[in-house]
C-alpha cells in the first residue's frame, strides 16, 4: 500500500494523509523510495539531469526542475548508488521554489502543516525538534539558513521537512525529503570526504 506524500499545500491546502505503516509507503508525484528512476525517467532525462556535487561517488544525484508529470512540486531531486544498475531510488525530495524573496513566510507556514499531518500519519516516529542553522553551502557571511524538522523511523529511515532562506539569491524554496538511512548515513560521513 503506498500512500502519497503528493502535499497539496501549494495552491489550496494540505491534503489530509491516513494512517501509513512506514516512512517508505510515502509518495512525491507517485514516486517511492526503493522505485526505479527508470520507471519515471528515460536514460538521456538521467543523463542531462545528474549533478556533480558530492566527492564521493557512492551515489548519483539528480534533479529534474518542473517535470512534466508533476503537479506538486516545482522540482524532484532523486538519489540512487553510482553502481545500481537497477537505479534504486535511495533518496528522494520534492521542492517547492519560492522566487520572491518576501514569501518566505509561506514556507514556514506550509512547513508546519506538514509537520502537523505527519504527526497524525504515521506512528512511532521520533520527531526532531525544529531548528535554524547557517547554510554552510552558501558563502554569504552566515546570513543564509535552513529550518527543519525531521521524523526517523525505528530503522533510520527518515522525513526532513526544511525551509531555505537565501539572504540574496532568489532560491528560497520547501523541501520535503524521503531518505533511506544507507543515504542518510553516506550524506552525513561521506559524501563531502
Amino acid at each position: 500500500m503506498r500512500m502519497f506524500i503528493t502535499v497539496l499545500i501549494i495552491i489550496f491546502n494540505l491534503q489530509t494523509w491516513t494512517k501509513a505503516d512506514d516512512i517508505r509507503d510515502f509518495e512525491i508525484e507517485g514516486i517511492s523510495i526503493g522505485d526505479s528512476v527508470l520507471n519515471f525517467f528515460s536514460m538521456d532525462e538521467i543523463k542531462n539531469n545528474t549533478w556533480d556535487y558530492f566527492k564521493n561517488k557512492e551515489f548519483t544525484p539528480l534533479q529534474f526542475d518542473y517535470p512534466k508529470f508533476a503537479t506538486t512540486y516545482d522540482a524532484i531531486d532523486i538519489q540512487y548508488k553510482t553502481n545500481d544498475n537497477d537505479y534504486k531510488i535511495m533518496g528522494l525530495s520534492g521542492i517547492i521554489f519560492y522566487t520572491d524573496k518576501k514569501k518566505i513566510n509561506e514556507c514556514y507556514k506550509k512547513m508546519d502543516n506538514i509537520i502537523i499531518d505527519i504527526r497524525s500519519s504515521i506512528e512511532n516516529l521520533k520527531e526532531t525538534k525544529k531548528n535554524t542553522y547557517t547554510h554552510t553551502g552558501v558563502d554569504d557571511g552566515g546570513k543564509s539558513t535552513v529550518t527543519q524538522v525531521s521524523f526517523e523511523n525505528e530503522g533510520l529511515d527518515a522525513i526532513t521537512i526544511q525551509c531555505y532562506n537565501y539572504s540574496t539569491e532568489s532560491q528560497n524554496h520547501l523541501r520535503i525529503g524521503i531518505n533511506t538511512y544507507e543515504y542518510r548515513y553516506f550524506l552525513e560521513n561521506k559524501a563531502y570526504n
